[in-house]
């Protein structure tokens, strides 16, 4: 109970075998029951993460992205060797999509079991070319080649995943034969997918969306620009507005103070946030914290 009590309210509780299940918000799973008085801990087994033939293509594919931080998605399960081994050889959040519910499921519990699944690692059952992905939210795509084969075979690629690449660096992979590249780019012309830049190298196809949105603008003094205008020069942005992203670091560091805080600052597709004692900066497009640095008495 008082483990319990440190941990916060409990989220739910559960009755039953003459015991009492309770979940609490800090993610723990307790069972009371009449055990003598003696709590027994069952950990979480730990299984190795694949190294080999997986570690060498990753190495090689982040060398050639430029990218290790940031949010990847891995349209294809294959063996699952690709996407755990971008798990654990670079800071990425990895999101899986695959259409065959045994291989993800399977995936899933390898990487619960190594502490991945649910906090850097997660996977979803759906067909990867038109799941409903948000807009701008990906630093890195990795496209198997059976997803590839089928979107320039006449089954194409959603609009939502050309459009989900980050701009300002996101890359996406596509694993297609040069005879197949027109076909897709194509896509994207079709899409109205903007600011890219085609490479191959080797059997991929780079995609990368570069610079800014046409029609974006920044925010770069309290009162928007040198000439302290008080107006967006955004031509992008346009009601109704809806939800991008939720969640991030807290903002307690920041709350509002004389009424309120310094306006935050946005340029190159980072949000600058000024607080009591810090500054921070996070990503506009998911929110994602990319760096905060204490500042005592600022």
């Amino acid at each position: 109970a008082w483990e319990m009590a440190v941990e916060g309210t409990p989220w739910t509780m559960l009755a039953a075998d003459e015991k009492l299940f309770v979940v609490t918000r800090a993610g723990r799973l307790y069972c009371l029951g009449a055990l003598g008085g003696k709590p027994v801990h069952h950990a979480l087994p730990s299984s190795a993460l694949p190294e080999g033939r997986g570690k060498v293509d990753i190495d090689r594919l982040l060398d050639v992205c430029g990218v290790r931080s940031g949010y990847a998605l891995c349209l294809g399960l294959g063996d699952g060797e690709r996407a755990a081994a971008l798990a654990i050889q670079s800071d990425m959040h990895v999101v899986v999509i695959d259409a065959d519910a045994a291989a993800v499921n399977a995936f899933r519990r390898r990487m619960d079991d190594a502490g991945l699944y649910g906090t850097r690692v997660s996977a979803w059952v759906a067909d990867p070319l038109h799941f409903s992905y948000p807009a701008y939210v990906a630093d890195l795509i990795i496209v198997d080649g059976e997803c590839a084969a089928a979107a320039v075979q006449g089954r194409g690629a959603g609009k939502a995943l050309l459009d989900a690449l980050r701009p300002y660096g996101g890359v996406a992979l596509w694993t297609v034969a040069a005879e197949n590249e027109q076909a897709l780019r194509a896509g994207y012309v079709e899409a109205g997918v903007e600011t890219l830049l085609f490479s191959r190298d080797g059997e991929f196809l780079l995609v990368r969306r570069v610079g800014a949105l046409p029609g974006s603008a920044s925010w770069t003094h309290e009162n928007a620009d040198a000439a302290n205008s008080l107006t967006s020069q955004d031509a992008r942005v346009r009601g109704p507005l809806g939800l991008l992203w939720f969640g991030g670091p807290p903002n307690d560091p920041v709350l509002p103070r004389h009424g309120h805080g310094p306006t935050p600052q946005v340029v190159g597709g980072r949000v600058f946030i000024e607080g009591r004692d810090m500054l921070r900066a996070v990503d506009v497009y998911t929110g994602r914290l990319l760096w905060e640095r204490s500042l005592p008495g600022l």
